[in-house]
C-alpha cells in the first residue's frame, strides 16, 4: 500500500513520447490515467485479474499454517520453517529466471512476451494451488506448493512488466500506482472467501477444500477474458510499432 501511494505522488521524469501516447493521451495527470484506462478497460482488466487471482491464491495462504496442523498435524512452527526455506530458495532464482526470459524474448522481437509469460505462470499457479490440498502426506502437499511457489513468483514478478508494455509514458506511475492498490484490495478476498467456505461449506475441520477453492473460483473470469485480452494486448503492441499487425 505505501509503496502505491509512493507511485501515486512521485512526478515522472521527462520521457520521449512513444507515438502511442501522442496519440491518446493528452496529459500525465491521475485523470488522464482513469480516462485512458477506461478507454481500454477490457484490455487492462484481462492483464490484471489475473494478478489479482494470484494475490487472492497468496494472501488466502495465510491460513496454510492451520490447515497443515488440522490436515497432517505439522506444528504451525515447523510450517514456518521449512516455508521460510522454500522461499529464501525459490523466490530469488524465480525472478532471475523469468525476468531475464522475459527481456531476452522480446529482444528476440517477442513482443508480447511478457504476457505470454504470465499466462504461463497463472497455469502453473492454479492447478499446483488445487492439487496439494489432496495430497496424502504433507511432503508431497508441500512439494506441490513449492511448484504454486514459481508460478505466483511469475505472475508477481511479470504483472508489471506486462502493462509497461502497453502503457505511455505519461501515466505509467499513476497507472502503477492503481495497478498495486487494486491487487493489494482484491488480494484481500481470498482469506475472506476461505473464511466463508471454511464456516459454512466444507466446516472448519476442512480447511483444506476451502483453501483449494480459491484458485479455481478466482481464476474462472481472467481464464475466460484470455484469448479476447491477447488479441487486444497484440492490438495495442501493434499501435505502438512493437508489432507488425
Amino acid at each position: 500500500m505505501t509503496l502505491a501511494v509512493w507511485f501515486y505522488i512521485v512526478t515522472n521524469p521527462s520521457k520521449r513520447p512513444t507515438p502511442h501516447a501522442q496519440g491518446e493521451v493528452s496529459g500525465s495527470g491521475f485523470f488522464d490515467a482513469l480516462f485512458y484506462l477506461r478507454d481500454n478497460f477490457w484490455l487492462y482488466a484481462g492483464v490484471i485479474l489475473i494478478v489479482c487471482c494470484m494475490t487472492a491464491i497468496a494472501y488466502s495462504q495465510g491460513l496454510l499454517p492451520s490447515t497443515f496442523e488440522r490436515t497432517w498435524g505439522w506444528s504451525p512452527q515447523k510450517y514456518a520453517l521449512i516455508n521460510g526455506i522454500a522461499l529464501l530458495i525459490i523466490g530469488p532464482i524465480n525472478m532471475l529466471i523469468f525476468g531475464s526470459l522475459s527481456d531476452k524474448m522480446t529482444s528476440r522481437g517477442i513482443a508480447d512476451a511478457p504476457l505470454k509469460i504470465l499466462y504461463l505462470g497463472f497455469f502453473i499457479m492454479v492447478p499446483s494451488g488445487v492439487i496439494p490440498f489432496f495430497m496424502p502426506t504433507p511432503e508431497l502437499a508441500f512439494a506441490m506448493l513449492c511448484i504454486n511457489t514459481v508460478g505466483i513468483g511469475i505472475v508477481s514478478a511479470i504483472g508489471v512488466t506486462s502493462l509497461l508494455a502497453i502503457t505511455p509514458s505519461q501515466i505509467r506511475g499513476q497507472v502503477i500506482a492503481l495497478y498495486y492498490l487494486g491487487i493489494s484490495w482484491f488480494g484481500s478476498l481470498g482469506p475472506i472467501a476461505t473464511g466463508y467456505l471454511s464456516n459454512l461449506v466444507f466446516g472448519e475441520e476442512n480447511i483444506r477444500y476451502a483453501v483449494a477453492s480459491v484458485p479455481v473460483l478466482f481464476a474462472i473470469i481472467p481464464l475466460a477474458l484470455m484469448p479476447m485480452t491477447l488479441r487486444l494486448y497484440r492490438a495495442q503492441l501493434a499501435k505502438i510499432g512493437e508489432v507488425k499487425a
